[in-house]
């Protein structure tokens, strides 16, 4: 498969579930899967807390739960402004993934 959206397996999983396109996500997921950084335990904070946030993503995206997704993918963008300029400006808005059903 190539990469359509991001620069690797996890960024083309993780946008093309912002974006709805479930099945293409769970193509995605089985790379993401077989990846060696989701193989093992990683000492590195940063590591770790990735491959806890990627593996969080496969319940939902293999029972469809749209719902649980967005709720997942809010509270990453919500992490990522925090203590930043944007936060005082910052306003979640639907992803395409919330507007389709």
């Amino acid at each position: 498969m190539e990469h359509t959206w991001g620069k690797d397996f996890s960024e083309n999983l993780v946008y093309d579930i912002a974006l709805g396109n479930l099945n293409l996500a769970r193509c995605w997921w089985q790379q993401v899967e077989k990846s060696p950084e989701l193989q093992y335990a990683h000492r590195d904070v940063r590591w770790r807390t990735w491959s806890l946030r990627i593996r969080s993503l496969r319940e939902p995206l293999m029972d469809d739960d749209r719902a649980a997704l967005a709720t997942i993918l809010h509270r990453w963008e919500r992490e990522n402004v925090a203590g930043t300029k944007a936060e005082a400006i910052w306003t979640p808005s639907p992803f395409p993934l919330e507007e389709v059903c």
